[in-house]
């Protein structure tokens, strides 16, 4: 039989095969094989059928995307991903939309063209939402599979060591450190009642944004003897929680008997130059309800 096999793994090379004459298969007769029928004829049915087939045929193993890992990343970050499918060669290139915002470089094939690697330069101002990534390779081109470009939207209580809920233990430091959750000084020295809150950052589809980003809390409607709290930036690495200690911003002072103060919490997260107003509004009270040191925050907005 005049048959030429040039690539025993199909995920190694984009020409799978090569054929220039007639091919007999286990007794059948003549058979023919075309790239459609690639996957049968020698996974499938192991040479047991005939199939058609034109002579000089070049059998190619055409890209396939079957995911992308991650597949999600914050607007204004450049991240590196990895494309997973089959058939992607030795040069593959990854396909954007125009318009949508993302800068690929560094392309490059791995583990025997069964992986893209390749760095995603997100624009502060690229468009939200799915982004269709494909690969070419061999001259053809793969299915799609979406990357979301992640937008800041709000603040959602996170479940972490230390705080249950979102929610850490009451602290009524007298001239003492105050501390976070993660035992950090945040205050040195002051005299007051808070509580550390732990926060994810999710998206607008409400997915948690993992890669680093920088938030800033401010303060309105403050009613009490101290007078209003100052905003506090704060910057949350990759993969971890944003914590809060209510009241972080200000001098804390020693309550009286009857001091009690409350105020509005709102946020927002600098990306790069460009600032996100997240939807989160907390209302927090605090001070000597009946005799008792007491901090309650209630979400009024999502």
């Amino acid at each position: 039989m005049a048959f030429t096999n040039t690539s025993t793994t199909r995920s190694s090379n984009t020409t799978v095969a090569r054929y220039d004459g007639a091919i007999v298969c286990n007794a059948v007769g003549s058979a023919t094989i075309s790239a459609e029928t690639y996957q049968r004829y020698f996974r499938d049915y192991a040479c047991s059928q005939p199939y058609p087939l034109t002579a000089s045929s070049t059998l190619t193993n055409n890209p396939s995307v079957s995911s992308i890992t991650p597949a999600r990343g914050l607007i204004g970050n450049t991240i590196q991903i990895t494309i997973n499918g089959d058939g992607f060669g030795a040069t593959p290139k990854v396909n954007v939309p125009a318009n949508g915002g993302i800068t690929v470089s560094a392309v490059s094939a791995a583990n025997g063209g069964t992986q893209v690697k390749a760095t995603f330069a997100i624009a502060e101002d690229a468009t939200g939402g799915n982004i269709a990534i494909s690969v070419t390779a061999g001259g053809k081109t793969s299915n799609s599979k979406n990357f979301f470009v992640q937008i800041p939207s709000k603040l959602i209580r996170a479940n972490v060591e230390g705080a249950p809920n979102g929610v850490g233990p009451l602290l009524t430091p007298v001239y003492a450190d105050a501390n976070d959750l993660a035992g950090n000084v945040v205050a040195q020295g002051v005299c007051g009642v808070f509580r550390n809150y732990a926060f994810h950052l999710v998206d607008q589809v409400d997915e948690r944004i993992l890669q680093p980003f920088t938030y800033t809390e401010t303060f309105s409607n403050y009613t009490g003897p101290f007078g209003q709290p100052t905003g506090n930036t704060k910057t949350v690495p990759a993969g971890l929680t944003a914590t809060d200690a209510q009241g972080f911003g200000f001098t804390f002072r020693c309550l009286g008997p009857a001091d009690n103060e409350a105020f509005r919490q709102s946020f927002f997260v600098t990306v790069g130059s460009t600032k996100f107003n997240l939807s989160t509004v907390l209302e927090i009270s605090r001070g000597n309800y009946s005799g008792t040191l007491t901090v309650n925050s209630r979400v009024i907005t999502p």
